[in-house]
């Protein structure tokens, strides 16, 4: 690979991170309410979480960014997996 191509690999597994983050950021308030209030019912999945982002002012934006971002982290893990060596021990 080269130096140019890793770059963008970096920076597109970064993206999806940064992605990622958000969806799980989201998980955790979710959790947090659950736990504080005591009502498990408030506790979402990954699915919740986006139904959550998309009802957001410039939700259907903000859901977008978010969807390209894991988009961008699942191309980001195909690469790294068809490059990750592993020796035998």
């Amino acid at each position: 690979m080269g130096p140019n191509t890793e770059t963008l690999v970096v920076s597109l597994g970064r993206f999806g991170l940064a992605a990622r983050a958000v969806v799980f950021g989201i998980m955790a308030l979710f959790l947090y309410r659950a736990g504080a209030t005591g009502n498990a019912d408030k506790a979402k999945e990954t699915g919740g979480a986006l139904t959550q982002l998309a009802r957001q002012p410039c939700g259907l934006t903000l859901l977008s960014i978010v969807a390209i971002g894991l988009a961008a982290y699942g191309v980001f893990m195909l690469i790294t997996a068809s490059y990750l060596r592993v020796r035998a021990a």
